[in-house]
C-alpha cells in the first residue's frame, strides 16, 4: 500500500487539486488540524504534495500550472506573489505593479520561497526575474523545510489553547525533539508564549492571570531582543566576509557565522561567495548560478539554484 492509498490520505489528497492552508483543509476534510498536518506531512515525505507558498499546499504535479488569482481578498503576500508567477520569467517591478506589495516585501518573500525551492531566479543584465521551480522536492533541505513549516503552522493552531508540546508532536506524527527546536523559534519570535514548563499559547491568545513566563522569558512585547543579530544586518551595508562582520561587530567568527546561518533560514541574510554574505536584493549581487562557495586556492564550483 502506498501513502496515497492509505484511507486517512486520501481526503486530504483530494483536497490539495487547489492550494489550502492547514485550516481550510481541515475544514474541506472534517478533520483536525492536527489530523489534517499528520496526512499531509506523509504526502510532503513522499513528494505527493509540496508548499505552493509560505501558508498553502498543493499537489507536486499542479504546482507550476495552477492558475492563481493574485489580488483575491485574505491571501496571505506570500501566495499573492506565487500567483502572479508562472512559467515566464517575472521581474520584481513586474510584482511590485501586479500585487500592489512594497518591493523590499517582495525579496522577502520570494527569498523565502526560494529556500523552499518553490521559486526560482536569474539574472539579465541588472535584473533578475523570477518563475516557479519544478525541482520543489528534489533536495531534502528543501522539503525539511516545508515538513517544519507544515509543523509550526499545525502548533499555532492548536495553540490557541494552551496545549503541551508533546501533545503537538503527537498529533501531527513528529519527533518531540524536533518539535521543541521548532517551538523555540517560535517562542523567540514572539508568535507563542511559555504559559509553564513543556506549554505554549499564542502570544496574543494569553492572557496575564494564565500566563506564567519566567522571568528570563518575559521580554517586552513578547520578542526576545537581538543584538547580534540587529547589529549584523546593520554592518551589511554591502556584500562582507563574516571575519570583517565579527571584526566590526566585535564577536567571534564563530558566533557570527552561527548568527548568519539562523538569518539566512529566514531569509534575512543570502550567502553570495565564501564566507561572504549580503542582504537580499543588494545591487550588484552575482547570479546564485555564477556564485563560488570554495575557500580560495580550489577549484571553483558554482552554487546550484
Amino acid at each position: 500500500m502506498t501513502v496515497a492509498d492509505h484511507p486517512s490520505v486520501k481526503p486530504v489528497l483530494a483536497a490539495l487539486h487547489r492550494p489550502g492552508t492547514l485550516a481550510s483543509l481541515s475544514s474541506d476534510c472534517g478533520r483536525t488540524v492536527g489530523e489534517v498536518t499528520h496526512s499531509l506531512l506523509l504526502l510532503l515525505r513522499s513528494g505527493r504534495a509540496v508548499a505552493y507558498c509560505r501558508d498553502h499546499y498543493i499537489l507536486r504535479d499542479l504546482h507550476i500550472d495552477y492558475m492563481d488569482k493574485s489580488s483575491a481578498d485574505g491571501h496571505s503576500a506570500s501566495r499573492r506573489i506565487m500567483a502572479a508567477l508562472g512559467r515566464a520569467e517575472t521581474s520584481t517591478t513586474d510584482l511590485h505593479e501586479g500585487t500592489g506589495l512594497p518591493e523590499d516585501e517582495i525579496h522577502k518573500e520570494l527569498a523565502a520561497l526560494s529556500r523552499i525551492g518553490a521559486v526560482t531566479s536569474a539574472r539579465r543584465g541588472q535584473v533578475r526575474f523570477w518563475w516557479r521551480s519544478d525541482a520543489l522536492a528534489a533536495k531534502v533541505s528543501r522539503r525539511r523545510r516545508v515538513e517544519h513549516m507544515a509543523a509550526q503552522g499545525a502548533a499555532l493552531a492548536l495553540f490557541e489553547k494552551p496545549c503541551r508540546s508533546g501533545e503537538v508532536a503527537r498529533l501531527i506524527g513528529y519527533r518531540a525533539s524536533v518539535m521543541n527546536n521548532l517551538l523555540l523559534d517560535l517562542l523567540h519570535n514572539g508568535q507563542i508564549t511559555r504559559v509553564e514548563r513543556g506549554q505554549y499559547a499564542l502570544s496574543t491568545a494569553t492572557s496575564p492571570a494564565t500566563a506564567v513566563v519566567p522571568r528570563s522569558h518575559s521580554w517586552p512585547g513578547g520578542c526576545r531582543p537581538q543584538p547580534v543579530r540587529d547589529a549584523i544586518l546593520l554592518n551589511l551595508t554591502e556584500p562582507r566576509q563574516a571575519v570583517d562582520i565579527a571584526r566590526a561587530i566585535g564577536r567571534t567568527v564563530p558566533n557570527v557565522t552561527g548568527h548568519l546561518r539562523a538569518m539566512m533560514e529566514l531569509g534575512l541574510v543570502e550567502r553570495v561567495g565564501y564566507g561572504r554574505y549580503a542582504l537580499p536584493g543588494t545591487p550588484g549581487l552575482p547570479p546564485v548560478e555564477q556564485r563560488s562557495f570554495c575557500r580560495p586556492g580550489t577549484p571553483t564550483a558554482s552554487a546550484k539554484a
